[in-house]
């Protein structure tokens, strides 16, 4: 734990940022990984299936959205209470993310668990795609509290900077899903179900072996953790000969809580820092919501095209954030431990490192979008709408780490207004209204144009918030 504590201080940025990153794109990628193997293998089942695992995401997504609430808020200013040596301070800030999360997340799945025959034609759903969707959400989810769970347990983990052990189990969740889909599916029969049962049980899989990890001396947030010797506070260190760096530790952290902003460890303020990650995932849910309704006048097989479209795009997003997700505990901790020219040095580097790949990926998706267009559509029908849907709506990807990282910056820095406002424009202000105008007078078309424009738009809201955020005091 100490040598992780260390790095976090004192590695150099750019190394750190690209060491975290690794397993923190692998992780992303495995649950990128969950998406792509169920509308594999359920395409296999036909269109009205692929839909209707499409047409439950804005469900799930409220419960994800809740619990990425509670965990990026939480591990927000466990990262900065980390950084201004306060480990006590920061298990309380595990506890309260946690005893928050189960009972609510609880209460919201068995609520959206009855009333799903009344959502889905809400939602978009026709008749012949009601009927599969429930088969898969009426298992999916009430299992889903788990998947908010492992947002809060992975979110702590990662602020401590042990992302391996994060890669590794989400690795082996995904892994397990891909050989438990095709068993349930087909060889015992289960159908569209048996893909919502592989994806319960990898995330009870993640849920027990974080819960073990966090429970054990292993991790700074469990209530074991008191060896002697190790840098998490002077209260910790005994008497040895390394008296007087024990000395220069006390007064460092005095120092410290002098000149840095006071963190505050309240459940509300966990909330209201994490409110923009459940503001996204609300309004994106809203987002294809609406999606959904504008494209259901042009059959399942639009429907379809649209569910594996949003799956694609998400594997791009997942790896950026990734990146982003990397940088948050060394920017928590360089502002926790008042090194601005650190903080700097490591958003450089995370500008860099994001852009390169959004680009990378732009032309690797685009180039052989044809292809990909057969692999996971059921019909040539399909295809046609998902070549047109995929090209658009990456097009000005490539400025989307740009945008990731701006919010990130912000919400280490514990800013949720102005995260809030560079996240929440691209969907709220832009592509909502552009999906419910445009197709109105273009068609189809107009629904390619709206992921277009509401891309372009948002970088440049973007811009002026990242110079704002990044000129301030933030330390």
């Amino acid at each position: 734990m100490n040598r992780r504590i260390e790095a976090l201080s004192q590695a150099p940025p750019g190394r750190l940022l690209l060491r975290l990153s690794g397993p923190a794109i692998v992780t992303n990628l495995a649950t990128a990984i969950y998406s792509l193997t169920d509308a594999y293998f359920v395409g296999v089942l036909g269109p009205q299936a692929l839909a209707a695992v499409g047409i439950g995401f804005p469900l799930l997504s409220l419960l994800g959205g809740i619990g990425l609430a509670a965990g990026t808020g939480g591990g927000s200013a466990a990262s900065r209470l980390l950084g201004s040596n306060r480990p006590d301070e920061a298990r309380q800030v595990f506890r309260k993310s946690l005893a928050f999360i189960l009972p609510v997340g609880t209460v919201m799945a068995v609520f959206l668990t009855v009333l799903l025959p009344l959502l889905l034609p809400r939602l978009g759903a026709t008749e012949e795609v009601i009927r599969p969707a429930l088969s898969y959400l009426r298992v999916l989810l009430p299992v889903s509290i788990l998947t908010a769970g492992n947002m809060v347990l992975t979110s702590f983990i990662r602020s401590e900077g042990n992302t391996r052990f994060v890669m590794s189990v989400m690795a082996g969740g995904a892994l397990l899903n891909g050989v438990l889909d095709p068993l349930l599916i087909f060889t015992a029969g289960m159908g569209i179900s048996g893909a919502a049962w592989a994806t319960g049980i990898a995330h009870l899989l993640i849920f027990l072996a974080s819960l073990v990890y966090l429970g054990s001396k292993k991790s700074i947030f469990t209530r074991w953790h008191q060896p002697a010797g190790q840098h998490t506070g002077p209260q910790r260190l005994g008497k040895n000969p390394r008296q007087k760096q024990t000395e220069q530790t006390d007064s460092s952290t005095e120092n410290q809580h002098r000149q840095g902003k006071p963190v505050d460890t309240g459940l509300k303020t966990i909330l209201t820092t994490g409110f923009p990650a459940i503001a996204l995932q609300l309004l994106f849910a809203a987002a294809v919501l609406v999606l959904n309704r504008q494209v259901r006048p042009f059959g399942e097989e639009a429907l379809a095209a649209a569910a594996v479209t949003i799956r694609i795009l998400s594997v791009g997003i997942f790896i950026s954030l990734a990146i982003c997700q990397a940088y948050q505990p060394i920017a928590g901790f360089s502002i926790g431990a008042n090194n601005r020219e650190r903080l700097r040095r490591l958003t450089r580097a995370a500008l860099i490192f994001t852009t390169i790949f959004c680009t990378a990926y732009t032309f690797l998706i685009v180039i052989p979008a044809p292809r990909l267009a057969v692999l996971f559509s059921a019909g040539s029908g399909s295809a046609v709408y998902f070549e047109g849907l995929l090209r658009y709506s990456l097009f000005a990807f490539p400025a989307f780490g740009f945008q990731g990282l701006t919010a990130y910056l912000a919400l280490s820095a514990g800013k949720p207004v102005p995260a809030a406002a560079v996240i929440l424009t691209r969907l709220g202000l832009f592509l909502i209204p552009l999906l419910l105008i445009l197709p109105e007078i273009y068609g189809f078309r107009g629904i390619e144009l709206s992921l277009l424009g509401s891309d372009l738009l948002s970088v440049g809201v973007a811009v002026p918030f990242y110079r704002k955020i990044s000129g301030s005091n933030l330390v």
